[in-house]
């Protein structure tokens, strides 16, 4: 009876472990990729994504907080912002057919940030591609990051944005870092959350 005992008791707990091994996998592969989760849950999430490749872009959707692969980029609904190294493009103006626009928010923290304010709101007017750091081609996040030309290092200002979707909804955003953390770059890091 006893040795049943011992080994029902290690059978449970090697269940549990598996459950609890299977939920951290799941919760580690939201975080590579970027997710979010629900909308209703994005209080002040954290995002990383992965925007090392000089040419392709990395398309992300807010309201699902999931990077997307829309065929038709520049006509497609399915993308609110998308990430090339340090450009930060908005499906709006110059850059897509979503309307997607942004609003900066001076001297309010992130976590401050309440309501999405009335007006100030700019989208991308792109003429020339980017040639180099110090080129301002016309994105709504163009000064979204100090650059040090000594030490070729990008800081991102200490910045609130507040974004419009293409279906209307508001967002807040901080941008907070551009390196993983062995220190390579291209790693967008933004702090999220959801306004009414």
């Amino acid at each position: 009876m006893r040795t049943l005992l011992v080994a029902t008791f290690g059978t449970i707990v090697l269940a549990m472990s598996a459950c609890d091994t299977g939920e951290q996998m799941e919760s580690d592969s939201d975080s590579a990729t970027g997710s979010t989760g629900d909308t209703d849950t994005l209080d002040l999430s954290d995002v990383i994504i992965d925007a090392r490749d000089d040419e392709a872009w990395v398309y992300y959707d807010l309201e699902s907080g999931q990077e997307v692969e829309p065929s038709n980029p520049e006509d497609s609904p399915t993308w609110d912002l998308a990430f090339q190294r340090f450009n930060i493009a908005v499906n709006g103006g110059t850059s897509g057919s979503g309307d997607v626009a942004v609003a900066l928010v001076d001297g309010q923290a992130l976590e401050d940030v309440g309501e999405p304010p009335a007006d100030g709101y700019v989208t991308d007017n792109v003429v020339d591609a980017p040639e180099d750091m110090e080129t301002t081609p016309g994105y709504a996040f163009d000064e979204w990051y100090d650059y040090n030309p000594s030490n070729h290092v990008l800081t991102p200002r200490e910045r609130v944005y507040v974004v419009r979707t293409v279906e209307g909804n508001y967002f807040k955003l901080q941008l907070t870092d551009y390196y993983d953390q062995a220190g390579t770059s291209g790693y967008v890091h933004f702090s999220l959350g959801s306004l009414p």
